[in-house]
């Protein structure tokens, strides 16, 4: 699955190369795209079946090869750059609007930044109509995390010490926790509280959904240095996870893609023969035990040898149950 997804994703991008620098050579198309002759190839053929409904021999995109030159005809609409239209803009703006107010996005910085540059490429009465639009629009039910969101706001607002029952993937148990929230953060589609944690005497991370019952205390703390605020950055990497223990992965082709687009993922070393090599920190390795299991043959762990032991134990155990009946 990976290598079509790939090859794909590469045809789309060579039939337009082709087009605007056509005729090009059959060596210059394979060092840009950085494969062999025979890849090239094939791909052409696939080519030759592409085009647009009702796929008739007229609406078939045509490939010739004369010597080393490829050319490529029929398929001018690749030749002309994606815009939206104003009724694109629009719909797109009205539905980043949507999602931000039904998820409390007001921190998401990135999304904000997004939508205002989406509202301004709307010509000017769009913009009013769009406006009008966004004011009409109810949305029900909200976002399960934002009763605890606004608890955490009016923490931070007030510089007030919250109480919660939080559940720790890492050791797969709940505990009583006091907090001084300093900061909320939104990312890989989780919602983040930042604050100095009175059991650990440090400033951890914790996501929101995983905080079970929460309760702001008559005590108040002292504010938060904004340099203690911004060192959440360095201490996270990424989101959710700190720089504790280390495990290297393996994961397959059927799995690489996947693994790709996690964000806990880092040093991602993509393989020849489309496998991936990744790096994830965590905490405890618990949790990902019980997730690696989950994959089977497709994610193997390169270190630390104590995870392939903890894990083979963990299968071990899950075995014997299993003997015994």
């Amino acid at each position: 699955m990976a290598r079509t997804e790939s090859r794909l994703s590469r045809i789309l991008t060579l039939i337009p190369y082709i087009v605007k620098h056509q005729p090009v050579t059959i060596d210059e198309v394979c060092e840009v795209f950085q494969i062999s002759k025979d890849e090239l190839l094939d791909d052409l053929n696939i080519i030759w079946f592409c085009g647009q409904p009702d796929y008739t021999p007229a609406d078939l995109i045509d490939v010739n090869i004369e010597g080393e030159n490829i050319y490529i005809h029929m398929a001018d609409y690749f030749s002309r750059p994606l815009r939206f239209t104003d009724y694109d803009l629009a719909a797109l703006y009205l539905a980043g609007c949507a999602l931000s107010e039904l998820m409390g996005l007001s921190e998401a910085t990135a999304l904000n930044s997004a939508l205002e540059k989406i509202k301004q490429a709307i010509p000017r009465l769009g913009q009013a109509y769009a406006d009008v639009a966004d004011k009409k629009i109810v949305l029900h039910p909200e976002h399960p995390d934002q009763p605890k969101l606004r608890i955490l706001r009016k923490a931070i607002e007030r510089q007030r010490i919250v109480e919660m029952e939080y559940y720790s993937s890492g050791r797969d148990a709940i505990s009583t926790r006091r907090l001084n929230p300093g900061k909320l953060y939104f990312g890989s589609g989780n919602w983040y509280v930042y604050g100095w944690d009175h059991q650990s005497g440090e400033w951890r991370l914790f996501r929101v959904d995983r905080i079970k019952n929460i309760n702001i205390l008559r005590e108040k703390y002292e504010p938060a240095l904004i340099g203690e605020l911004e060192g959440a950055d360095e201490a996270i990497h990424p989101f959710g996870t700190f720089r504790g223990k280390k495990a290297k992965l393996w994961f397959d082709c059927s799995m690489a893609n996947w693994a790709l687009e996690q964000d806990n993922f880092s040093e991602k070393e993509p393989n020849e023969d489309g496998s991936l090599t990744c790096t994830l920190y965590t905490e405890e390795f618990a949790w990902l035990e019980k997730e690696i299991l989950r994959y089977g043959k497709s994610v193997r762990i390169l270190e630390p040898p104590e995870l392939r032991e903890a894990v083979l134990r963990r299968l071990d155990r899950m075995l014997q149950l299993y003997r015994k009946e």
